[in-house]
C-alpha cells in the first residue's frame, strides 16, 4: 500500500470516478446545504432559548399595577423593599391576613403545595412509589384528620384570620394554572405530570403546623430505644442506662465532657476559645468548620448593659438549609389612621401556608424561639384480644375496639391505588402496622420493674411477663 493511505487500496477506476465528481460539482454547490445546515441549527437555538426562557419567566408573579380582589374589605397596598420583602399596609386584620395569603402563593405556591401534599400524605401522587412508605407513616399519624378537627373547634378571630389568608391564597391561585404558579409545575407539566391545583383551606395550614411539630420533636427514636432496651435487660437496665443528671454536678462543661465530644464530633470546641479561655468571636464558628449541629439558641441582654440602652436580643432557630428557604420575611401593618382601630405594626418571619408571624418584632418587643428539644413523644405497648386483632386492653382492663380508618393512597404510574387500614386506640395510632416499625410491636420480656408500671400486675398472663403480639401505638 502507497505510504499516505489509510483502508483498503481503491482501483484505478474508482480513483477516477471520485476525481470526475469533484471536478463536476462547483464550491458554489457544496456552500449552500452548509449555510442552510446552519441556518437551521440557528433558528431551532433561538426557539429552544426561547422556550427555556417562557417557561421559567412565566411563573414570575407580577409585583406592579392593581388587582382587582373579591373577599377583601378595604383597598390593600403591598409595598417591597429593595431586598424584595413585602409590607402589607391594610386597614383591618382580616385583610392584612389575606394579603400575606396572597403574596405567600405569589412567591412560594409551589413550597406550599410540597408541604401541603406532605401533610396529606399524598407525595406518591407526584412523585411515584419511592414515596410511598411516607405517604403510609404520614396517613397512619393522620396530621390532616386531626387539623379538620382542630378546625371546627377553633375560636375566633382565629378562625376568621384563617379563613382569610386562604381567600388570599385562592385569590390568586384561581385564575392561573399550574405553570403559572411556579417552575417546578412547569417541569412536572413537561415530563407529563399535570397537578390538580386544589383551593387552599385553613386545615391546610393547620396541617403544617403540625407537621413543623413532627420535625422539631426528636425523641421517638429514643423512645423506640428505650422499648428495645426493656425487652433485652428489663427496666432495670434502662435505669441503668439512661441516668439523670446528678444535681453535685456542674453546670459548666467539663474537660471530659468537651473531650467525649470532640470523639463523637470529630471537632474540639475548645478551638473556638480564646487563650485565656474566653469565648471566641462567634464567626470563627462557620459553615466551612466542620462543626455541626451547633443547635438552636437564643440570648437577650438587658438595656443596662448594651451601648443604645436598648434591649438586645439574638435568636437562631436553626432549622436546616433548604431552597427555598423554609423563613418567608415579611412585614405586616394595619394602617394607624384604620377605622377599626386595630394596631398591628410587625416585621419578621413566617412559614409560607401559614398566617402570621413566627419570630419578628413589633413597635414595643422583639421575640424569637428555640426548640427545646423536650419528651413530646410516647409509645404505648397495647395488649391484644387473642381473638380479635381489633380489640384492645384499655387501662380499665376492659377490652375496647379500637378505630379503623380507611386510607386511599394513589401513586403515580399505578393503575390500582394503595389501601391502608389505620388502627388506633385511645392513645393513638398503631403505627407498629407499619412495616418499617413492626419490631416495635413484638414483644416478650421479663422487666426486674413491672413494664408498664400504670397497669396492674393482674392483667397479664403471669407477673411481670408481656406476652405475644403487642402492636406499638404513638403519639
Amino acid at each position: 500500500m502507497p505510504v499516505g493511505t489509510i483502508g483498503k487500496h481503491r482501483n484505478s477506476s474508482s480513483i477516477e470516478y471520485a476525481r470526475s465528481i469533484r471536478r463536476n460539482v462547483s464550491p458554489r454547490q457544496w456552500k449552500k446545504p452548509v449555510k442552510l445546515f446552519i441556518l437551521i441549527v440557528l433558528i431551532t437555538a433561538v426557539l429552544a432559548s426561547a422556550l427555556v426562557f417562557w417557561v421559567i419567566r412565566r411563573p414570575f408573579p407580577r409585583y406592579r399595577g392593581q388587582f382587582q380582589m373579591s373577599g377583601l374589605g378595604t383597598e390593600v397596598e403591598i409595598f417591597r423593599d429593595s431586598d424584595g420583602v413585602p409590607h402589607i399596609f391594610a386597614d383591618s386584620m382580616e385583610d392584612v391576613m389575606f394579603a400575606q395569603g396572597f403574596v405567600h402563593a405569589q412567591d412560594r405556591f409551589w413550597q406550599m403545595e410540597f408541604w401541603r401534599r406532605t401533610g396529606q400524605g399524598r407525595l406518591s401522587e407526584v412523585f411515584g412509589e419511592d414515596l410511598l412508605t411516607t405517604d403510609m407513616y404520614l396517613r397512619t399519624l393522620g396530621f390532616a384528620e386531626v387539623a379538620a378537627r382542630e378546625y371546627e373547634r377553633l375560636e375566633e378571630p382565629y378562625k376568621s384570620w384563617l379563613d382569610s389568608y386562604a381567600r388570599g391564597v385562592n385569590g390568586y391561585i384561581s385564575e392561573r394554572r399550574p405553570g403559572q404558579l411556579g417552575l417546578e409545575f412547569a417541569v412536572l407539566g413537561l415530563i407529563g405530570t399535570e397537578l390538580e391545583i386544589e383551593p387552599w383551606t385553613g386545615v391546610h395550614s393547620l396541617t403544617w403546623a403540625k407537621m413543623m411539630a413532627l420535625d422539631l420533636s426528636q425523641n421517638m427514636s429514643r423512645e423506640a430505644r428505650n422499648l428495645r432496651i426493656i425487652r433485652d435487660g428489663g427496666q432495670q437496665l434502662l435505669n441503668a442506662f439512661i441516668s439523670e443528671y446528678r444535681e453535685d454536678m456542674p453546670v459548666i462543661v467539663s474537660p471530659e465532657e468537651l473531650e467525649n465530644f470532640r470523639r463523637q464530633w470529630g471537632v474540639d470546641p475548645r478551638q473556638f476559645l480564646n487563650d485565656d479561655g474566653s469565648a471566641g468571636p462567634a464567626e470563627e464558628i462557620s459553615l466551612y468548620s466542620g462543626f455541626q449541629g451547633i443547635g438552636s439558641n437564643n440570648w437577650a441582654v438587658s438595656g443596662s448593659l448594651s451601648r443604645s440602652g436598648s434591649a438586645l436580643i439574638s435568636n437562631d432557630m436553626h432549622l436546616g438549609v433548604q431552597m427555598p428557604s423554609i423563613w418567608y420575611e415579611i412585614g405586616m401593618h394595619i394602617n394607624p389612621s384604620s377605622p377599626s382601630g386595630e394596631e398591628y405594626d410587625v416585621r419578621g418571619y413566617s412559614f409560607a401556608g401559614v398566617p402570621g408571624i413566627i419570630s419578628g418584632q413589633n413597635r414595643h418587643i422583639a421575640w424569637g424561639i428555640t426548640n427545646v428539644g423536650g419528651d413530646v413523644q410516647d409509645y404505648s405497648l397495647e395488649k391484644i384480644d387473642p381473638g380479635n386483632r381489633n380489640r384492645y386492653l384499655d387501662e380499665e382492663g376492659n377490652w375496647k375496639t379500637m378505630t379503623l380508618r380507611d386510607e386511599v393512597i394513589r401513586v403515580r404510574d399505578r393503575d390500582e391505588p394503595v389501601f391502608l387500614t389505620v388502627r388506633s386506640t385511645d392513645r393513638g395510632p398503631v403505627v407498629s402496622d407499619l412495616p418499617f416499625l413492626s419490631d416495635l410491636g413484638s414483644y416478650d420480656i421479663s422487666p426486674d420493674e413491672q413494664f408498664p408500671r400504670r397497669v396492674a400486675p393482674g392483667l397479664f398472663p403471669s407477673p411481670g411477663l408481656l406476652s405475644g403480639p403487642q402492636p406499638c401505638s404513638g403519639r
